[in-house]
């Protein structure tokens, strides 16, 4: 089911916390984080859900204000810029031929071919060359009851009510190259398990919701912990990443007040991102 998770974890926004740090701070619990000091704007960090539940979504007045002060609104890649979704479908191939018709068992092959014809419109003939990774992305909204919410999703809209540029921390090459480096054949073997077992797959969602409402880092880190098995994999898909937004977050917030919106799990840990702009000599503080 890591394949479900990492899904969930590069494309709906949520990770967990560093690999390095199973403690944190329950004071310090939160979703939306105050940056000050050290040259730059007072500016906001909030940590996003990006598909949930229309009736678990909630943004705080806190929330609301934060945004509404800042004069721009910074996230993991601009997805209003029609570029980024162009890169996107251009990246979303594997490389050197490889499908999934032959990685995959015929039975999980033609229940996905289903799947995806009733979400999508389009079956396997599509998607078949497809990285596993982003096929499962596309299973998400198939485990959520009801309505969809995405917290990136109305950031956008808010933005454009608001007449506030939107900026990217990564390139999309910069992001799905992440899914060439894990072998294909591993991502499709965790994809069968996820479009085998649904229910599995279901029941760790809700676990994430729950989680992510109580704003328990410490929970999730426990969870995801399940499902990334060593430090290398932690570096590839969270470290690395957190590392490298540090340096143009900085920049960035210089001269103009801005509302950062991640994944929530890239705010905890020794290595998240609240810890690292600390360790830069920012105050960073929950704002509850």
């Amino acid at each position: 089911m890591k394949q479900f998770i990492i899904a969930i974890g590069l494309l709906i926004g949520l990770l967990a916390g560093s690999i390095a740090s199973a403690e944190t701070n329950e004071n310090e619990n939160s979703l939306l984080w105050k940056i000050e000091g050290n040259g730059i704007q007072t500016s906001y960090l909030y940590g996003t859900f990006h598909l949930i539940p229309e009736s678990e979504f909630h943004l705080s007045e806190a929330v609301k204000n934060a945004f509404k002060t800042s004069n721009q609104i910074i996230m993991e890649l601009d997805m209003d810029n029609p570029q980024v979704q162009m890169g996107i479908m251009q990246h979303m191939g594997m490389k050197e031929g490889n499908s999934l018709k032959s990685m995959l068992k015929e039975t999980t092959y033609v229940k996905l071919d289903s799947i995806l014809k009733a979400t999508m419109g389009m079956g396997m003939a599509a998607f078949d060359k497809v990285k596993p990774f982003m096929v499962a992305s596309m299973l998400i909204p198939t485990i959520i009851e009801g309505k969809i919410a995405s917290y990136e999703g109305t950031f956008i809209q808010m933005a454009k009510e608001q007449e506030k540029e939107i900026l990217g921390l990564e390139t999309v090459a910069d992001q799905m190259s992440i899914f060439d480096k894990i072998p294909y054949e591993q991502q499709a073997e965790e994809l069968a398990e996820m479009v085998d077992d649904k229910e599995k797959a279901i029941a760790i969602f809700n676990q994430m919701i729950d989680l992510y409402k109580a704003q328990d880092m410490n929970g999730l880190y426990n969870l995801f912990m399940k499902y990334y098995e060593t430090e290398e994999e932690v570096d590839l898909m969270l470290n690395n990443r957190n590392a490298n937004w540090i340096e143009p977050i900085t920049e960035l917030t210089t001269n103009k007040s801005s509302f950062i919106a991640v994944g929530a799990g890239h705010l905890g840990g020794d290595k998240g991102v609240v810890q690292l702009l600390k360790n830069k000599g920012f105050k960073v503080t929950p704002v509850n």
